[in-house]
């Protein structure tokens, strides 16, 4: 539903084709309704600027080390991409973009991402289980209207915050009604029992910034604490409509237009099969913390009959149980045309 190209280098996914697809029969209240999508929360036509802070400096020369390494893995994901678009471009799997007015914008996209930030925030829902066991469905919760995906399990309840990260907290200071949130840091991440929820046969994914402090702490401290041991990592690459990267690869430690996708296992060997440094590249919704799917990618690696939890999540999936104090952000039905309540 979502994959819609792939080679030996990664992986070209379609967020608002998979959205589309899982909602396009929906058990609706009132059967007049229809559920078109709002794609344009991924026109992003056009790379952002990039953030520039008076700190750079500073932190340039504080973490040399990591930044000398960390240049050759940002190299890396830069030649892969180059080898990748030229794939991708070949395929016609970009559109080409007509005009170059308003290049640094994506108003349409922003303007949609506002709206149903406003709205969704209007209906904060808390501290609700629940759990759809037939085909995609409308529903009213305290007052306000939601759609399910088929087969989706949900516990909307504070888990904490997810992690600390610079550019969004400044952002966050910036941009009111951005959809930002609290963050916790490395010490109260590794204070969640995830090890409790994982079984002797598992397979452990994490988003993942490109910070040091992050990744070391990640794989050095917390996997221990949850007793899984690093396996592999992918790349999310970020682009525009026109395949190119949503900013500038930048000297570190600058914004980069990928993040870190890092697997962990209790039992690695079981999960050999699953690649090493691929691309996973999509068009970005404007959502802050949309994530993009990666449950089809994962299917193709995983055993049909693990059970699959995602933590710290904002929208459903289709055989899936999702935790968080967001979870049913992004199934508001301001997130479909004609459907804002």
């Amino acid at each position: 539903m979502s994959l819609i190209y792939e080679d030996e280098w990664g992986y070209f996914i379609s967020h608002a084709d998979f959205i589309e697809k899982i909602y396009e029969n929906v058990n609706a209240k009132d059967i007049s309704k229809s559920f078109k999508f709002q794609k344009d929360l991924f026109r992003i036509d056009y790379p952002y600027t990039k953030l520039k802070t008076k700190n750079c400096l500073k932190r340039k020369h504080e973490n040399e080390e990591y930044n000398s390494h960390f240049r050759s893995e940002v190299d890396h994901v830069k030649s892969l991409y180059t080898v990748f678009y030229n794939k991708l471009a070949a395929n016609k799997i970009f559109k080409i973009n007509a005009s170059r007015e308003n290049r640094l914008r994506n108003d349409d996209a922003l303007i949609a991402s506002q709206n149903i930030y406003h709205v969704s925030g209007l209906h904060t829902v808390k501290d609700v289980i629940g759990e759809n066991t037939n085909d995609a469905i409308e529903v009213e919760i305290q007052k306000t209207h939601y759609i399910f995906p088929e087969d989706s399990k949900f516990y909307c309840s504070d888990i904490n915050p997810p992690w600390w990260n610079k550019y969004i907290r400044r952002k966050k200071a910036k941009v009111n009604n951005s959809g930002t949130y609290a963050m916790m840091y490395n010490d109260d991440l590794k204070e969640l029992p995830i090890e409790h929820l994982i079984s002797e046969t598992a397979v452990v994914i994490v988003w993942c910034t490109n910070s040091t402090s992050h990744l070391s702490y990640l794989t050095d401290v917390i996997f221990e604490k949850w007793k899984v041991k690093y396996m592999k990592k992918w790349y999310w690459m970020k682009v525009t409509t026109a395949g190119e990267p949503i900013c500038n690869f930048s000297e570190p430690p600058g914004k980069q237009p990928f993040e870190q996708i890092i697997f962990a296992s209790t039992c690695g060997e079981k999960f050999d099969n699953i690649p090493d440094k691929k691309l996973v590249v999509s068009v970005p919704s404007a959502l802050h913390s949309h994530k993009p799917p990666l449950a089809e990618l994962l299917q193709k690696f995983l055993p049909g009959n693990l059970k699959k939890l995602e933590i710290f999540a904002r929208y459903l999936l289709p055989h899936w149980t999702s935790y968080g104090l967001e979870a049913l952000r992004f199934q508001h039905c301001s997130l479909y045309e004609g459907k804002i309540q």
